[in-house]
């Protein structure tokens, strides 16, 4: 039987490399396919069989599951690393981040970027149920990820539980965030929330990596 499982983010199935030529990219490949995969990520798994959970179709096309799997057989050629220890670190990370309950929009959280082994600070658009948590990435995005989309509800929880008590450079951090307004032809159209960048370099992330209009104009709050 296929193995069904679920797509995490909006934004596609992340670019795969053409090879993997060290350890260090072998691990990186596991953690962004358990980034995107989820608990259902096998390395054991032919990626012809991985399907979606609510539409019951193939998750990959035909030749981007040739070169998943070609990848797949490369992550044993490495004895430095264990590829199934990597994936089940990182699925126990992504199956132990959220308690129960259901979030309200704007509440504030944390959500698990399996790739980069970190948590990034998001605020909830919308709880839609079934595990599906719609947010928007405040701050620095993770590479491949859309600003705003819909992620599993277990590699989100709440900001405060990631950081009980932040260390003084995390306050420090917090605490030169600046608020950037956007418009389009004289309409504010949106408020983005970043720390250490200027306004032309805020404006030239949304339009490259968020799909924003290049007619933006990006203003400092002051």
């Amino acid at each position: 039987m296929p193995r069904k499982t679920r797509q995490l983010l909006l934004s596609g199935p992340p670019t795969l490399p053409r090879s993997l030529r060290s350890p260090e990219d072998a691990e990186a490949f596991v953690l962004t396919m358990v980034g995107y995969l989820g608990a259902g990520y096998n390395p054991d798994t032919d990626a012809h069989h991985y399907v979606s959970a609510k539409t019951g179709e193939q998750l990959f096309s035909a030749d981007y599951a040739d070169q998943f799997n070609l990848l797949t057989q490369q992550l044993f050629a490495f004895n430095e690393i264990d590829p199934y220890s990597v994936a089940v670190d990182a699925i126990e990370q992504l199956l132990n981040a959220k308690p129960e309950g259901v979030y309200r929009p704007g509440t504030r959280v944390d959500v698990w970027a399996a790739a980069e082994q970190r948590f990034v600070e998001a605020t909830v658009i919308a709880d839609h149920g079934d595990r599906d948590i719609e947010i928007r990435i405040v701050g620095s995005v993770p590479v491949g990820w859309p600003r705003t989309g819909l992620v599993h509800s277990n590699i989100v929880r709440p900001y405060d539980v990631v950081n009980h008590e932040p260390r003084r450079s995390q306050r420090r951090v917090l605490q030169k965030q600046q608020a950037f307004d956007v418009y389009l032809h004289g309409k504010e159209i949106d408020t983005v929330f970043w720390t250490g960048e200027s306004s032309d370099e805020v404006r030239r992330s949304l339009i490259e990596h968020d799909g924003f209009d290049p007619a933006i104009v990006v203003r400092q709050r002051s």
